[in-house]
């Protein structure tokens, strides 16, 4: 749902914006980088959005990333927050455990990876 990143000077670490340019993340100094998962997307209705990233070392040092994962209990209920739906925007998706969306990810990447 939610990853903290502690970044160094050396980098590597993109995004991708909704245009498809990938952007580098840059470094600040004593900050966390913090990325949004899927179903942080799902549960704010799309306010918030996930975003594609991958790491590109061009440096030629070695580069070490230690990320800290947040998930929600497997049996926790994921359902549109009040505050980021209306009836002019409705929730997109219906409300599902936590645990079975993250089960549903992992057998799309099974799928994935099965056909590539």
């Amino acid at each position: 749902m939610i990853t903290l990143l502690a970044q160094d000077p050396v980098g590597g670490l993109e995004l991708r914006r909704r245009d498809g340019e990938w952007i580098a993340a840059p470094f600040i100094p004593d900050t966390l980088v913090i990325n949004l998962g899927d179903l942080f997307q799902r549960w704010t209705n799309d306010i918030y959005v996930s975003n594609p990233h991958r790491v590109i070392n061009r440096s030629g040092r070695e580069r070490y990333s230690i990320p800290t994962f947040f998930n929600l209990d497997f049996d926790a209920p994921v359902t549109c927050l009040p505050s980021c739906q209306s009836a002019a925007n409705p929730a997109r998706y219906p409300p599902i455990r936590s645990g079975d969306y993250l089960l549903g990810r992992f057998r799309d990447v099974q799928k994935f990876r099965a056909s590539a």
